[in-house]
């Protein structure tokens, strides 16, 4: 008989086991899931790249600063323009971006300096930090400060 109530208690255990687990892993994954909302992609994002850097700040007011750092030069490349975060697809959309023409070069290409128009990247979370990035199937993505 005592052997039988060891066994309750260990399948009871068990039982409890999978449960936390399945608590844990359903806020894991709705984490993951679920679109940030507005208020979350409003702030500043920072891009590295090997030449430089590239700072974002999105604005309550739907518009954008921009400054791109070039290592090694003094001025930076300022622009501003508008964005729109489209949330059910999870994406923010702007107007008058600079583009990085290839952010896996470590040099600058000067393409970059007129290369600005509508751009639409995706906001997702990391994994364990829930950090906020866009452009994440980009090579370099825009990290949230």
């Amino acid at each position: 008989m005592r052997h039988r109530c060891e066994k309750v208690k260990l399948s009871w255990s068990l039982y409890l086991l999978h449960f936390v687990a399945s608590i844990g892993l359903m806020a894991i994954v709705s984490g993951c899931v679920l679109h940030p909302d507005p208020e979350e992609v409003i702030g500043t994002y920072i891009a590295e790249y090997g030449f430089g850097t590239d700072n974002l700040t999105l604005k309550p007011d739907g518009s954008y600063t921009q400054e791109i750092k070039v290592k090694g030069r003094p001025e930076l490349l300022r622009a501003s323009g508008t964005w729109k975060y489209d949330q059910p697809k999870s994406r923010i959309n702007f107007s008058d971006l600079y583009l990085v023409p290839n952010p896996y070069s470590d040099e600058w290409d000067e393409k970059t300096s007129t290369n600005r128009g509508w751009a639409s990247l995706p906001v997702a979370r990391y994994f364990f930090t829930r950090k906020l990035r866009f452009g994440p199937d980009e090579g370099h993505p825009f990290n949230k400060v």
